[in-house]
């Protein structure tokens, strides 16, 4: 095995999550999904600060010598300091396993940053408060090291040195060579589902984009004479969208994403998520227990409510709390009335709305982009508006 990566990199680090979808579409645009990996493929690119030769030397070492055999790198936003002292010749480490999302046989690093020293090891099962190992320790595993989440990688060509005037930088890639799951031992993480899909209850960053495609084919035979045509009845709505994720303090928020990234797979299931926008206003206040709405938007029932992916919405009420619902009619012109199930909350709460927002039907993209800092992360991807699936 190559020797180990004991360094610690810089913040923030680059995470990849890369799924595959097969898609087939048929000649009036219906589509056929096959989700072709069901653990994505990571890649993870980091720098690292050279000030020492010493450290140049041993990150020197640590290239030369894999250039073509994968090995366990640690992959360090997952990472806890071990918690309680481990003697040699011992299988059982401590630590909080939360925050190092671990699954049951997969690697793990431990990493002493005073001292250098390293060890890769496989668990066998993972405990509320640490790990069985594979095999034993070969040294003393103190409060001073620290568990770190390992991954079978390969380091992409390319990696290595930039210099400064005194000191410099390595900057390293590594994909995976074997995936591993996503979902680590103990997450009890769920989500709420609406029509059998998923709702995406997390509140997206500022900044998000919202752009039209449209689906269609034009011909032009060069003689001044062009055709259009489209087999889908509306354009698409796509966007990036970017969310905080507090991996370090609370680790039920990442336990959150792992299970709704494993659930959709990038663009192979469809969900539904919130514009987080006042999308429709009310022409008259809400009842109590009802099952209709009337909005001002005029054109609400050509644009959003014939179509699946316009055909769930959610209120939110200026308590805080939030329902959600799916659309079954929209008739008449400013105002429109809207007839929806389930039906609304049994409680005067009703009658004082903050904003009706569309629950949008979206399909992500199979590239996730994670941006991990010392306690947070941010994670990015693209949704695109679908009336499939």
């Amino acid at each position: 095995m190559p020797a180990c990566l004991n360094i610690f990199p810089e913040v923030p680090i680059t995470e990849e999550w890369s799924y595959l979808t097969d898609i087939l579409t048929t000649h009036n645009g219906t589509e056929s999904r096959i989700s072709l990996r069901g653990d994505p493929r990571v890649k993870v690119s980091a720098d690292f600060a050279v000030v020492t030769q010493e450290e140049r030397r041993e990150l020197t070492s640590y290239l030369m010598t894999v250039l073509d055999t994968p090995g366990i790198n640690p992959i360090w936003p997952y990472a806890a300091r071990i918690t309680q002292e481990t003697s040699s010749g011992a299988s059982r480490v401590y630590f909080g396993p939360a925050t190092v999302q671990l699954s049951d046989g997969a690697p793990l690093v431990l990493i002493n940053p005073t001292t250098r020293a390293c060890e890769v090891m496989y668990t066998t099962t993972i405990n509320s408060d640490g790990a069985n190992l594979a095999t034993n320790t070969v040294n003393d595993i103190d409060t001073s090291w620290f568990a770190v989440k390992g991954m079978n990688t390969l380091v992409d060509n390319g990696s290595g040195f930039g210099w400064r005037q005194i000191t410099g930088g390595m900057e390293a890639n590594f994909e995976s060579w074997v995936q591993t799951p996503i979902i680590r031992a103990d997450n009890a993480e769920s989500l709420t589902t609406l029509d059998g899909l998923p709702i995406l209850e997390r509140t997206a960053l500022s900044g998000g984009t919202e752009g039209f495609e449209f689906v269609r084919e034009v011909v032009d035979y060069d003689v001044g004479v062009k055709d259009i045509s489209t087999r889908h009845s509306h354009a698409q709505i796509k966007g990036r969208r970017t969310f905080k994720v507090d991996r370090i303090r609370d680790a039920t928020d990442f336990d959150y994403w792992a299970v709704f990234f494993d659930t959709i797979r990038g663009s192979w299931k469809p969900f539904l998520i919130s514009t987080q926008l006042k999308d429709m206003t009310l022409a008259s206040t809400l009842v109590a227990n009802g099952t209709t709405m009337s909005i001002d938007q005029a054109d609400a029932d050509t644009l959003f409510h014939a179509f699946s992916m316009g055909s769930h919405f959610e209120i939110l009420y200026s308590d805080g709390t939030k329902s959600r619902h799916t659309i079954s009619g929209s008739t008449g012109s400013g105002p429109v009335t809207v007839t929806f199930s389930p039906n609304l909350p049994n409680d005067a709460k009703v009658t004082s709305v903050a904003r009706i927002s569309y629950l949008l039907k979206a399909r992500a993209s199979d590239r996730i982009v994670w941006t991990h800092d010392h306690t947070e992360s941010k994670v990015s991807f693209e949704i695109r508006t679908t009336d499939e699936g």
